[in-house]
């Protein structure tokens, strides 16, 4: 692998997903028995290697709609799903839908949507309802993280990542690391992915406990982000004079930059599902 990273220019994701798929192929698994070999089969294997990956496999979408990281209740959201009940809430369906529609030009052209209202007003439903449609309408252009745990044979999945993140798990994780060496792992491939992946959500922004660490991370994240013009999609339940006093209006401006704003308002459904609208409407007020 050496000479194929040192001498060649070979990126190491790569050279391991060829190696990879060398090994799962009967046939390549019995001709490829040195580095020599590989080397020189190198541009073929790889070539096929993409064919493999870019056909029309029927565990394509189960597989890289896993590695988004979306929690388990939220794993069947859509669009069609998503009950809008007051007309704010179906302009901010119509807005996640126009995004959604335009997904990919705006993945690439780096484009975000801020989702700012109150609690349990399905801002978090809406997000992943973008993920699946944009992933529907692109799935090729969409891939699977390659981690080191891969098992020889098992399809590689290459495009675009997206990772689906609360900021309190996330912050949480990687403080957990410090002192927990079982995390430092996990902490790094989070982070990592958080940091580079094509299109990143960061749900309920502004919900860590603030401190100068909280902001001096969030702030590196973001702006790198930003730097880099990498599609990102917030959710908050603060509003915009709160989310500063959480996370700094350096961070707050940052966001401003990437993304279009989305007003998610209308009443807490998760209340009016545990009383099946029985309790009288003055109990639970509009939030404006």
């Amino acid at each position: 692998m050496d000479a194929l990273m040192r001498l060649d220019h070979r990126s190491p994701e790569e050279v391991k997903a060829v190696i990879r798929f060398a090994q799962g192929d009967p046939f390549w698994r019995t001709n490829i028995l040195s580095v020599e070999k590989l080397r020189k089969q190198y541009d073929q294997l790889n070539a096929k290697r993409r064919q493999r990956a870019s056909s029309n496999d029927p565990n394509r979408f189960t597989a890289v709609w896993s590695s988004f990281n979306i929690p388990p209740r939220l794993a069947e959201a859509s669009f069609d799903a998503y009950q809008p009940t007051s007309s704010e809430q179906e302009k901010a369906l119509a807005k996640c839908q126009a995004f959604a529609d335009t997904g990919l030009a705006n993945v690439q052209e780096g484009k975000g949507l801020f989702l700012q209202g109150p609690v349990g007003t399905g801002k978090s439903h809406l997000v992943v309802a973008i993920l699946r449609s944009i992933l529907e309408n692109n799935l090729q252009q969409f891939g699977k993280p390659v981690n080191g745990e891969a098992l020889a044979g098992e399809p590689i999945y290459e495009g675009m990542h997206c990772l689906t993140v609360s900021v309190v798990d996330l912050l949480g994780i990687i403080r957990e690391s410090f002192s927990a060496d079982n995390l430092k792992a996990p902490a790094r491939r989070l982070l990592h992915r958080a940091r580079a992946d094509a299109l990143v959500i960061l749900d309920d922004i502004g919900a860590e406990k603030p401190s100068d660490w909280v902001e001096e991370q969030l702030y590196a994240l973001i702006d790198l982000r930003y730097r880099m013009q990498r599609s990102t999609i917030f959710t908050t339940n603060c509003t915009l004079k709160q989310l500063e006093s959480q996370i700094g209006s350096w961070v707050v401006s940052r966001i401003f930059e990437m993304c279009e704003g989305v007003k998610v308002e209308g009443r807490d459904w998760r209340k009016q599902s545990l009383f099946n609208n029985s309790v009288a409407d003055a109990d639970y007020p509009i939030n404006n």
